[in-house]
């Protein structure tokens, strides 16, 4: 996520003065030199980011008030349900991201429909081992939360949508450029963002979220420096003999594969590995995939995952 807010303070850093009267609010027309603006923030990228962030700013009572504009090319997220197929692409949430899910107005929907608890963690690379356990001292032992990212996504949407001062748009931001406007005290600067129906957006900040590919970061100048792995993610959801509480992870020379509880006795499995072994791997059959999954993660030093079946 990138911030631009060229020429001067934020925004944000604004909102974040006002913080210790606990009653002021920022918003355009309480700024002259702002007035005129169609938003207050731009937000390119509709993914779970740019709709966290738009959820953050509505929820905050120090930015509240501002005019937010999501943008997202791809339209309404589906949002899955109990019987629907289980996800490949799922995230890991500490209790930290639960409270700001929590805050934010969207946990409880999201635990109502489908996520997986661990309480411990495997951990092994060759004779090493590490075993975490959640401590019993707490109100829970549980050390974070298997999510499925659709589902995430499609909640955190719908949340963005419900409020008023969010306007959530079908539509990619594709380049931007800032200008001055105002003379003296009143000077500021301001944001026009182009879409890619050659239509504006004016407004006092622009926020990119627009992936790892992003055109607003190419815009901006700002450089980034990739790193190859050499290695590729497969990707595959296993059904369980039972359910489990525990995520196992080893460590192999070629890369690291986890298996991470889902809900019911679902759990996603992520294999890193070279390019060659995953394109061996990718032709496999599942039942096949299921048996070279077992023969890396059945060798725990301690327990070893239950058994399980390729989808």
């Amino acid at each position: 996520m990138m911030f631009f807010r060229p020429g001067g303070r934020g925004v944000f850093q604004r909102c974040l003065a006002l913080a210790p009267s606990h009653s002021a609010t920022y918003s355009s027309s309480a700024h002259p030199s702002a007035s005129g603006l169609q938003s207050d923030v731009v937000i390119a990228g509709g993914g779970i980011v740019g709709t966290a962030l738009a959820c953050a700013l509505a929820t905050c009572p120090y930015t509240a008030s501002l005019r937010v504009s999501l943008f997202e090319p791809s339209g309404t997220p589906a949002m899955p349900t109990r019987e629907s197929p289980p996800s490949l692409r799922t995230v890991a949430l500490c209790p930290a991201s639960v409270r700001l899910l929590s805050t934010l107005g969207v946990w409880d929907k999201i635990h109502a429909t489908r996520v997986g608890a661990y309480s411990e963690m495997q951990v092994w690379e060759g004779d090493g081992f590490v075993h975490f356990k959640g401590s019993s001292d707490s109100d829970s032992d549980t050390l974070g939360y298997i999510v499925e990212n659709e589902l995430l996504q499609a909640v955190l949407y719908e949340k963005a949508t419900s409020h008023p001062n969010v306007s959530v748009n079908r539509g990619t931001v594709t380049s931007m450029v800032s200008h001055q406007v105002g003379v003296g005290d009143e000077t500021t600067y301001v944001v026009e963002s182009k879409l890619q129906d050659s239509s504006t957006i004016t407004s006092a900040a622009l926020v990119a979220c627009d992936g790892r590919a992003s055109t607003l970061r190419s815009a901006a100048n700002i450089r980034s420096t990739p790193f190859p792995y050499h290695q590729r993610a497969v990707v595959a959801t296993v059904r369980l003999e039972e359910p489990t509480r525990t995520a196992w992870q080893r460590f192999l020379a070629s890369g690291p594969i986890a298996l991470l509880p889902m809900y019911d006795n679902y759990a996603n499995v992520v294999w890193s590995t070279t390019h060659d072994e995953s394109a061996r791997l990718l032709a496999l059959a599942p039942s096949q995939l299921a048996r070279e999954i077992q023969t890396q993660l059945c060798v725990a030093p301690n327990d070893v995952p239950p058994m399980y079946s390729a989808l």
